[in-house]
């Protein structure tokens, strides 16, 4: 019977090291294959296009692009976390690669984000731990600190879907006030034109923005780069903005063959902490 009982802990001690072995070659497969498409210098190796670092000059407007949906296996995810520009990754949780895109993309410059799911209107497909109106404050709580805890290197929170949930004073409350304590922003991704997420936060002294544009709700790269034109134009007259893309390839494309347009506009990519206020 002993000799049962340690033969199940050294399979339990070597299941441990089998994941952790497991995790740490993920880590390197999906470097190395980021690696093959976008290298540190920049050179993307797609069609040869190169990342050009801007010289220092006058900034004429900032804009930050945040990019939704990480924490799905994709295969542009990586193109974004080594992209030479500041970009700003925010990532659903709960999901396999949540954790290791949020460390690559730390580790990579980026800067990261909660993607916190919330009710919307209507039927829709719905993340695990979802917020929905019908919970207690109790409940709610629970899922944001959980949701935080469980990615690392956060300093910002977004809403994924959430047009119900944005529209309800008490439950957006509870929400900011523990992106508040943990010294947090949040951005409201204006999912509903009645949202009051931007203005609670503001009443609250919360650093805060708010989405201006969605850039590629059609997935294809010429209208997203058209997106990013008129992103930039806004940014011009409002001098910082916040713009919305999603984990796709044809975002990227857009915004890599965008980037000298919108440095020659003087329109900087910049992070969301940047532009907050």
């Amino acid at each position: 019977m002993i000799l049962s009982f340690l033969g199940i802990l050294i399979g339990l001690d070597a299941a441990f090291w089998m994941h952790k072995r497991a995790k740490e070659v993920q880590i390197s497969v999906i470097l190395s294959q980021s690696a093959n498409g976008l290298g540190a210098s920049g050179k993307t190796g797609i069609k040869g296009k190169v990342v050009r670092k801007s010289a220092k000059g006058h900034w004429r407007a900032r804009l930050a692009i945040v990019i939704d949906d990480f924490g799905y296996p994709s295969k542009s995810y990586p193109y974004f976390i080594r992209f030479a520009a500041p970009m700003n990754i925010s990532i659903l949780p709960n999901h396999k690669l949540s954790s290791v895109i949020g460390v690559l993309a730390h580790k990579h410059g980026k800067e990261v984000l909660l993607h916190l799911p919330m009710q919307p209107y209507g039927r829709s497909h719905l993340e695990k731990k979802t917020i929905m109106n019908y919970m207690k404050d109790r409940e709610i709580e629970k899922i944001v600190r959980d949701d935080m805890a469980s990615l690392p290197y956060i300093k910002g929170v977004n809403n994924h879907m959430g047009s119900l949930i944005t529209e309800n004073k008490r439950i957006m409350k509870v929400v900011l006030s523990i992106v508040k304590s943990k010294g947090l922003y949040y951005i409201d991704s204006r999912t509903s034109y009645r949202s009051i997420a931007y203005k609670l936060a503001k009443e609250m002294k919360l650093k805060a923005g708010y989405n201006s544009l969605f850039i590629d709700n059609k997935r294809d790269k010429d209208f997203t780069m058209n997106y990013l034109l008129k992103a930039a134009m806004i940014a011009l007259r409002k001098k910082n903005i916040i713009v919305i893309g999603h984990d796709c390839m044809s975002t990227f494309l857009a915004i890599r063959d965008m980037l000298p347009r919108l440095e020659a506009l003087k329109v900087k990519l910049s992070f969301a902490s940047e532009v907050v206020h």
